[in-house]
């Protein structure tokens, strides 16, 4: 009798253990927001995942994701299991984490950037993760519109002022964006020394053309604002467009502290330079998800915020 129960108690113990990652995948579902996200992250199709999470509800008995095409959310007995299967998944990725602690990272990198920090902050960066990493390449994808890392399978993306509109992104702050005011270095020996924003404000300058709101701006001096508003007669989506002009125009032009004067000087010097531009904007990193980041990206991340300008 003993021995019938014994093996009754191993064999419930053995169809438990088998539904071990319907557990796993049930919380990374949850964690992800949709069978979608979950399936991209994990390199299956969804239809995989919904049939797995489907499966633990039949062998549970009980409904555990109620589903809508809008969103997922938890049923009151997918809440009384789900911290215990985040633990369960946590706990396992941690003991991989410890194994392949001392092995070279290796894979690809995807890093979705604006384009100034692709071109100005990031080459001496990527060069030193690359020469630390042989057996990982670097795609760097460069424009200034927010993207679905999920869907365009990007790591790590660097945003400047916002961390994009997905809730289930993470985003970290890594430094802060200033102005410096630039001009023609033949404009200002024909206009002599500037003492306020406001000399500045009577000349042309060239603006983004993906920010018209930046046609005002803020200057800070000893506790004191002076804001004025400017005109453009040249606009530009693109930086590099807007920089060169204005080394041959007569044109004022606000250009991001991290951008190393050598590429601007001689043609261009700095106007103004006792003021401060206000305010300083934020500049992010932002991945899917904490829980999973990845030992590549989290060493990209490590030599990004200690080295960034």
């Amino acid at each position: 009798m003993l021995h019938t129960e014994q093996q009754s108690a191993d064999r419930f113990r053995a169809a438990h253990f088998s539904h071990v990652r319907h557990l796993t995948l049930f919380a990374l579902v949850v964690e992800s927001g949709s069978f979608t996200v979950a399936a991209q992250r994990l390199g299956i199709g969804k239809s995989s995942v919904s049939r797995t999470i489907s499966e633990l509800e039949t062998y549970v008995g009980a409904q555990l994701l109620n589903r809508s095409t809008r969103a997922l959310s938890l049923t009151d007995a997918g809440r009384l299991i789900f911290q215990d299967c985040a633990r369960m998944m946590e706990a396992a990725t941690n003991a991989f984490d410890k194994l392949d602690g001392d092995l070279p990272l290796q894979g690809t990198l995807r890093i979705a950037s604006t384009v100034e920090h692709g071109e100005y902050v990031l080459p001496p960066i990527v060069a030193a993760f690359v020469k630390r990493n042989p057996k990982i390449d670097v795609d760097l994808v460069l424009g200034d519109a927010f993207i679905d890392l999920v869907d365009q399978g990007i790591d790590l993306a660097i945003r400047v002022g916002s961390p994009g509109p997905s809730p289930q992104n993470v985003a970290r702050k890594v430094a802060e964006l200033e102005y410096r005011l630039y001009a023609n270095a033949e404009l200002l020996s024909r206009l002599g020394r500037l003492s306020t924003p406001h000399d500045a404000a009577r000349h042309p300058w060239l603006l983004n053309a993906n920010s018209p709101e930046r046609s005002t701006w803020t200057f800070l001096k000893e506790g004191q604002h002076t804001e004025v508003r400017v005109r453009a007669r040249v606009v530009s989506n693109a930086f590099n467009a807007r920089v060169e002009t204005a080394k041959f125009g007569d044109h004022f032009i606000a250009i991001p502290s991290f951008v190393p004067s050598r590429f601007l000087t001689p043609d261009l010097q700095p106007v103004l330079e006792d003021y401060q531009i206000v305010p300083k904007h934020p500049i992010f990193a932002v991945y899917p998800n904490a829980r999973f980041l990845s030992p590549k990206v989290s060493e990209f991340l490590e030599l990004l915020v200690a080295n960034h300008p």
